[in-house]
C-alpha cells in the first residue's frame, strides 16, 4: 500500500502514523519524499492512517484520516475519497471510520483519498470499480465538487460508473 503526498518545498519530512481502532495512533513511522510503501499490513483488518509533516519550525497537526483494508477478494476494490474539508463543529475529520466498517462489513478490499489527492493526479478514480465520495457538509463555500472534481468524476462515471456519495447540500451546490 502506497502513501503519497504532494511534493512541497516546506516540508523536511513526514511521519505516517497508523491505528487498528481508528483513536489510537503510534508516534509515527518517519519519510522523506512524496511516496512510501507500507508493507506487511494485516489484510484481516481495517488500519487507520494520520499523517504529520515536519520543518524548521516544528511538527504539524496530524492530518484528516485515511484507512486501507488491503485484503484479498473477488469483491473488488473500493476507494473512499474523504473530501469533507470544511472547518465545522460537526466535522472530526473521521468521518473514514463510518465508511470503512460498512466497506469492511461487505466483504471488500479499499483505499482511501482525500479529494486534492483525487484533483492533484496523484489518485485515480477509474483504477476502482467503486467510488465512496464523502462530502459532509461543504456548501457553496467549500464546494461540495470543485470545477475540477466535477471533470474527473463524468470521465469517471462514463469509463467505469459505480460512485456513491454522502453529504449535505450536494444538490444546491451544484
Amino acid at each position: 500500500i502506497k502513501c503519497v503526498v504532494a511534493p512541497d518545498a516546506n516540508v523536511d519530512s513526514y511521519a505516517l502514523h497508523l491505528s487498528q481502532d481508528g483513536e489510537d495512533f503510534g508516534d509515527g513511522i518517519p519519510f522523506t519524499g512524496g511516496e512510501y510503501v507500507l508493507e506487511g499490513l494485516p489484510s484481516d483488518s481495517v488500519m487507520y492512517v494520520k499523517l504529520t509533516s515536519e520543518n524548521s519550525s516544528g511538527t504539524s497537526p496530524f492530518s484528516e484520516m485515511l484507512a486501507v483494508l488491503p485484503k484479498s477478494t473477488d469483491r473488488g476494490r473500493i476507494l473512499v475519497v474523504n473530501g469533507f474539508d470544511r472547518g465545522s463543529d460537526g466535522n472530526t475529520y473521521d468521518f473514514i471510520r463510518q465508511h470503512a466498517a460498512a466497506v469492511a462489513q461487505g466483504n471488500f478490499a479499499f483505499a482511501s483519498a482525500t479529494n486534492e489527492a483525487v484533483t492533484h493526479g496523484l489518485v485515480s478514480l477509474t483504477d476502482y470499480p467503486v467510488v465512496d465520495y464523502i462530502l459532509g457538509e461543504e456548501s457553496t463555500a467549500d464546494e461540495t465538487f470543485s470545477g475540477a472534481e466535477q471533470i474527473l468524476i463524468a470521465e469517471y462515471l462514463e469509463q467505469v460508473g459505480r460512485l456513491f456519495v454522502s453529504g449535505s447540500e450536494i444538490a444546491w451546490d451544484l
